[in-house]
């Protein structure tokens, strides 16, 4: 009797437990460790002198990703960037990451990626851009831990305070001009607005092509508040959702850049939402079954494996060639019709 009274009063302990949330050591590679995130070397660098942000909790996927773990990448990013510019190291950066809603596992990280001034940054675009469409090189733990003892100079300053300027003026960048907003509009927020790129990136076909832009003028990362970061993440995640439910095997690349020399163009911060659907993706050609007494799949596996191969290298290339191309402009009609579509379409 008083053993069976135990295990009841432990039957109805369990449901009240927690879950915790899954504990990731402190590696040699990492620099800082926050509640939620820490920063870290690359597994898959996009360059060899980026670094990563990513989650150490229970939160994955971009999906799953809440206001204070983007709150904590806010802060780090700008960590990330006072401590190169207090070295002396670079101004301008890429922050990237990549997204595939319905891959359930995903784990989402934003890579920071600087740009020195030092004349070799189109080719260090080019190199991004490369690894963007090839993917990149896998690291080991060995390699990464070379890797992060010769960047502990540059990260020493991770722990001190960093400034945030807010500009007060207003600019005649296109961001900035009533007429732009209005033509290419989709949502108006609180602090924030969705657009559609007028000149949207091409991979194979034309892929729905974002920007999501702080109302106030703000020239680059380094001036944005982070309530405006906030409600641009969570304008991400409605994009994301959209996305997901409607184009299931879709990859969303999020990025944004800070200086010339990363690749900043218009002097207003801008986050890109660039979605490449599942009908954008090059068909993965099949030889025909070789038929054989015990199995009809077996001897075509590996004319499917090369067939598969091939056509992810070709796809690749063809990526490459697009993203290095200037993007096409959408005329007046083109872009009126994709504004009022994701109007209706997107439930912000």
């Amino acid at each position: 009797m008083r053993q069976g009274f135990i295990f009841l009063l432990l039957a109805l302990s369990l449901p009240l437990a927690a879950t915790p949330d899954p504990m990731i050591r402190p590696q040699p590679y990492d620099f800082q460790r926050g509640k939620y995130l820490k920063i870290c070397v690359p597994t898959c660098p996009l360059s060899n002198d980026g670094l990563q942000i990513q989650n150490i909790g229970n939160h994955q996927r971009f999906q799953d990703w809440n206001a204070a773990d983007h709150m904590e990448s806010y802060d780090m990013i700008h960590r990330i960037r006072s401590c190169w510019d207090q070295c002396g190291y670079a101004k301008a950066y890429l922050v990237y990451g990549r997204t595939s809603p319905s891959l359930r596992s995903e784990t989402f990280h934003w890579e920071v990626v600087p740009y020195p001034d030092d004349g070799w940054n189109q080719l260090k675009q080019i190199g991004v851009i490369w690894n963007v469409s090839f993917g990149s090189s896998f690291l080991t733990e060995k390699e990464r831990v070379v890797i992060a003892s010769g960047m502990r100079e540059q990260m020493q300053y991770l722990d001190e305070p960093y400034d945030i300027h807010l500009s007060q003026q207003k600019s005649d960048d296109p961001f900035c001009d009533p007429e732009v907003i209005n033509k290419q509009c989709i949502h108006d927020g609180k602090e924030m607005l969705v657009l559609y790129n007028y000149a949207p990136v091409k991979v194979v076909e034309e892929s729905p092509h974002f920007l999501i832009i702080p109302k106030n003028h703000r020239e680059n990362f380094n001036e944005l508040k982070s309530s405006e970061y906030n409600e641009a993440m969570k304008l991400a995640k409605k994009i994301s959702d959209y996305f997901q439910e409607n184009y299931p095997q879709s990859t969303l690349h999020l990025y944004h850049k800070t200086g010339e020399a990363a690749g900043q163009t218009v002097p207003h911060w801008h986050l890109h939402v660039v979605v490449v659907k599942e009908d954008a993706y090059l068909p993965s050609f099949e030889f025909p079954c070789v038929k054989s007494p015990t199995s009809c799949t077996r001897l075509d596996s590996p004319f499917r494996l090369v067939s598969q191969k091939v056509g992810q290298f070709c796809q690749s290339c063809q990526n490459f060639v697009y993203l290095m191309l200037p993007h096409r402009k959408l005329s007046e009609e083109d872009l009126a019709e994709r504004v009022t579509y994701y109007q209706g379409e997107i439930e912000f």
